[in-house]
């Protein structure tokens, strides 16, 4: 091997498994933007359940408004940036998807 060759080599951080009240305290800690986005998502899967009942009743203005409905909250997008760990409220770096601290995966 040349002098000037460093060897890099990565280490692989273990996620953990993390409990329901645990992550009941992470929905907790999200910050507004973020708790709203995750109940939009919700509101989105049950309103396109609705324009699916719709399609099974023949009700079509009750499948037209569901599935239009629950395709515009669809839309709304996922993540909002957060510059700390939702478990630990370690520092996280810009796209870090688990933290390094604690091991825990960031939503």
């Amino acid at each position: 091997m040349d002098a000037n060759v460093t060897v890099v080599t990565a280490q692989k951080v273990r996620k953990k498994r993390i409990s329901y009240k645990q992550e009941i305290m992470m929905l907790r800690k999200l910050p507004k933007a973020q708790r709203l986005i995750v109940a939009l998502k919700f509101v989105g899967v049950v309103l396109v359940a609705i324009g699916i009942e719709g399609i099974i009743t023949h009700n079509w203005a009750l499948a037209v408004a569901g599935f239009a409905s629950g395709l515009v909250t669809s839309v709304v997008p996922i993540k909002v940036s957060i510059a700390a760990c939702l478990a630990c409220s370690g520092p996280l770096e810009k796209g870090q998807a688990i933290c390094p601290r604690c091991g825990v995966p960031q939503l």
